[in-house]
């Protein structure tokens, strides 16, 4: 029997031949590793809504102090919404009214509404017809104030207030026809 005789030249061949295809397996599988495991970010921010009340006496703004009055002035407040942010937006105003820390009737003062661009709400409150375009200010709400009759010599040296606040709701994919049927108003 004879013995075939062991090379060691080949032998040494062979295991650095499987040494260099494990090491490409381990590469090849590293790289596919890598490659499959990369992570994309999205980053999704929202807008915003502001809005600023425009309140002028004549051309000018109406005095933060108020003005002095008697009953039957006529007191010049022109009363408009401006979207100072960068989203339109379905606007709402609510009136309150009285004298020092006393709320009074609705009668205290006559007010001439625009209803032309205004609709009154039988939630007391008045909503802009049309959506509020960023930049933009909205038509006025009314333009002056009577003090009525019905502020009578018992409220002399008292101050009459009638404030004005002002609602804004998002427009965009929130109803498309009349700012009485868009969803998301604060409560009162």
């Amino acid at each position: 029997m004879k013995h075939k005789r062991f090379n060691k030249n080949r032998f040494a061949t062979c295991i650095v031949c499987l040494a260099v295809s494990f090491m490409t397996l381990i590469t090849q599988e590293t790289v596919a590793y890598y490659a499959t495991s990369e992570i994309a970010s999205n980053v999704i921010t929202s807008g915003d809504i502001a809005l600023k009340i425009v309140e002028k006496s004549g051309e000018s703004e109406f005095p933060a102090e108020g003005v002095e009055v008697k009953t039957g002035d006529i007191v010049s407040k022109k009363v408009s919404v401006k979207n100072t942010g960068g989203h339109p937006f379905w606007l709402r105003i609510k009136l309150t009214n009285g004298i020092s820390n006393e709320a009074l009737s609705a009668d205290v003062f006559e007010i001439e509404f625009n209803n032309e661009d205004w609709i009154a709400g039988s939630d007391g409150y008045y909503y802009y017809k049309e959506i509020v375009q960023p930049g933009t200010e909205t038509a006025k709400l009314f333009s002056q104030v009577k003090i009525a009759g019905s502020l009578d010599n018992a409220y002399n040296g008292e101050k009459a207030f009638l404030t004005v606040t002002a609602y804004g709701v998002q427009s965009e994919f929130n109803g498309t026809g009349s700012p009485l049927d868009v969803a998301g108003w604060p409560d009162a």
